[in-house]
């Protein structure tokens, strides 16, 4: 196989691989093959940061093989990958994967262009476990820094993807990297079932953010966009040579202090600390009035002494107020908004609604970045978000939508005020007219959102009153992106029974099995918070049924009939027997269970419907009561339905009646014979 930096030539001589040949299936009029510089920009998801694949930086000895690798994952089916019976993937790539992938080649290549190897091909299991070694440790390359075993197993599939693709590589690995070994096990990177990303501590961060986040959308919504509004209308620093000057300027000041109004002051908030806090603010007042900038510099000829002695002698009569861009309401949280204020605070609701949106409609960074105006339907019974996925579903990903509760609604409003493009965390510039496009990435804007909640108030940007927010504390090993704010609320909803279906269709899990593994609370970071909210529910649960008049059936129905007759006969006891019974009471959707493990179908350990394991009715230690009824009713028509079916195996049909059977004594416990019902 030989390769040139403009084409691939096979083993037979013949051009494997052209110099014009497209790179990816999904952009056959985009960049070529020959290209050092594959500009992606069809295929970039709006709000992803990068549009190029750039190779200048691979050493040119490995070049070819790393402009091939990518080839084929952008066009999988390509004459050469299929002649050469190379199979690296089923779908064309996405460009995060395809940069993602040369970033990791840009690291080994460069590695071994430093230990004098200058292809792969002269590469041995040696170096492989070396440059996995200094991976390790972080001497891949000069001041690199120690990478953990995800990171170094990463590595070490794309070295063995690598080997796969030797048949058509013109200079091919020559061994097989770690045979018999996972990229996993390579790693030491043990596989786990759960979702690594901790939740955030509910106490500490969450809760307080999510509080923090609804105080800014619902208190300081209006007065942000009013000042941000205000700042997209003023005049930028390129205008404000123009204006009012000479005596116009002097009568335009003159009336204006005469009309009430005042002399604005800064706030010394922002980037420049060298100015004084109380000063006169004099490009303010120049921005409000249309005033020439150079009528206040001595040494322009436009200088006019008059505006100076004029502006003092009404700072000197107390006619000032600080900020001065817009005025703050009585009961608003701010005191004062100048220029720096209004292009500070936009970030700080910028981020509420971000956190809002990902914490309590469990979308992805990606799915929240491409939503766009208009996005909310409030005509359902509950409102839904739409929005595009891209987790396993191609280049362009596909249409599908999100619950959300009415804070969300506000939040998704408030970002259609503050953007002018229909993408609305487009980072759109002062004007509005920065495009579509551009990543959002939101660490800065959370820090600041951070920082607003916890500052007092002479710290706090508009500073104002006391805004009796909890602090929102921030502990080693947490980070709040959209992730963690995804994990936190599917693990602390996950607290309430019968959540995991709702939680499962809000993440878009083809499975509960999918859906346990990601509300598990691996790092025990929510765990006494949820053993705490259980057994409070429980206890709510179990309290609602012994006070209640309702039929309690099932083979455990008359434990709780007892609990009952208890509680009537010494009622000054009925918190401490229902206490009792809720230790080891669990709520279910198709039963309850009063679990004695002696008696459980499950087997000993305690209940097992946390792996998805229940013998639901036929356990003695089932409770029915009338919650499960709806649930008893479609499985008893789900069973008919499957008994009309023509051609049963007669022992499968034998256990579908059964259970049936079953299921029609359950609820007939609960809710009477059907000629009783029809009574």
């Amino acid at each position: 196989m030989r390769s040139s930096s403009r084409h691939i030539v096979d083993s037979a001589g013949k051009v494997a691989v052209r110099a014009s040949d497209y790179v990816h299936d999904d952009m056959p009029d985009g960049p070529r093959f020959s290209d050092n510089r594959w500009d992606c920009q069809s295929i970039r998801r709006q709000g992803f940061a990068t549009r190029y694949l750039n190779f200048e930086d691979i050493p040119s000895g490995y070049r070819p093989d790393v402009k091939l690798f990518l080839l084929f994952q952008g066009r999988p089916h390509h004459s050469h990958a299929v002649n050469a019976g190379v199979v690296l993937r089923r779908n064309p790539a996405p460009l995060e994967a395809m940069v993602a992938q040369l970033a990791r080649f840009s690291l080994i290549t460069r590695w071994g262009e430093a230990n004098k190897l200058a292809s792969f091909k002269q590469w041995s299991q040696k170096h492989a476990n070396a440059y996995i070694e200094d991976l390790r440790a972080g001497k891949h390359y000069a001041n690199g820094q120690p990478n953990g075993p995800s990171s170094v197993r990463a590595h070490a599939t794309l070295l063995q993807q690598l080997r796969v693709m030797a048949p058509a590589a013109p200079n091919p690995l020559s061994f097989n990297p770690w045979f018999g070994l996972t990229g996993a096990e390579v790693a030491g990177d043990e596989p786990d079932l759960e979702a690594r990303t901790p939740p955030l501590p509910r106490e500490e961060t969450w809760e307080p953010l999510l509080a923090a986040s609804a105080f800014v959308i619902f208190e300081c919504k209006d007065t942000i966009l009013q000042a941000h509004a205000a700042l997209r209308d003023s005049r930028t620093s390129p205008e404000m040579g123009r204006g009012f000057s000479g005596r116009d300027a002097v009568n335009v000041l003159e009336a204006y202090l005469e009309g009430g109004g005042r002399v604005p002051l800064i706030t010394a908030f922002g980037r420049n600390k060298k100015r004084t806090r109380g000063a006169p603010n004099l490009a303010m007042l120049r921005r409000k009035l249309n005033l020439s900038e150079n009528i206040t510099k001595p040494s322009h000829r436009a200088y006019n002494p008059e505006i100076r002695r004029t502006i003092q002698r009404a700072v000197d009569e107390g006619q000032t107020e600080y900020g001065g861009l817009v005025e703050c309401a009585p009961d608003s949280p701010f005191a004062e908004i100048g220029m720096d204020e209004a292009e500070y605070l936009p970030s700080v609701l910028r981020a509420a609604c971000y956190v809002m949106i990902a914490s309590l409609s469990a979308m992805r960074d990606s799915e929240i970045q491409a939503i766009r105006r208009g996005s909310v339907n409030r005509d359902l019974d509950v409102p839904e978000i739409s929005s595009i996925t891209f987790k396993h579903a191609g280049v362009f990903g596909r249409p599908r939508t999100w619950w959300i509760p009415e804070v969300v609604t506000q939040a998704t409003t408030a970002l259609e005020q503050l953007t002018a493009t229909n993408r609305v965390f487009a980072r759109s510039g002062r004007r509005g007219d920065g495009g579509e496009d551009g990543e959002y990435r939101a660490q800065r804007d959370i820090r600041r959102l951070i920082d607003f909640a916890n500052s007092p108030p002479e710290r706090r940007p508009g500073r104002g009153r006391e805004l009796h927010l909890s602090p929102i504390r921030l502990t080693p090993g947490h980070t709040i992106n959209a992730m963690s704010l995804r994990r936190s609320f599917c693990v602390y909803a996950a607290a309430y029974p019968g959540m995991d279906i709702g939680i499962g269709i809000q993440l878009g899990h083809a499975s509960l099995r999918v859906t346990g593994n990601y509300t598990r609370d691996r790092h025990h970071v929510a765990s006494a918070v949820l053993d705490d909210e259980r057994a409070k529910v429980v206890r709510r649960a179990v309290a609602e049924l012994v006070y209640s008049e309702e039929a309690i059936g099932g083979p455990s129905g008359g434990r709780l009939m007892e609990l009952r007759a208890q509680v009537v006969a010494d009622p000054a006891r009925a918190a401490l027997l229902i206490s009792r019974a809720a230790e080891n009471y669990h709520l279910g959707a198709t039963n309850d269970c009063a679990h004695r493990e002696e008696t459980a179908a499950c087997g000993p350990g305690g209940p097992k419907l946390a792996d998805r394991f229940c013998a639901t009715g036929a356990c003695p230690n089932a409770v029915v009561h009338a919650k499960h009824v709806a649930v008893l009713d479609h499985q008893i028509a789900r069973a008919d339905a499957l008994l009309d079916t023509d051609g049963l195996h007669p022992g499968f049909e034998k256990n579908v009646r059964s259970g049936r059977a079953g299921m029609v004594k359950l609820r007939d416990e609960i809710t009477g014979p059907p000629d009783e019902r029809n009574d």
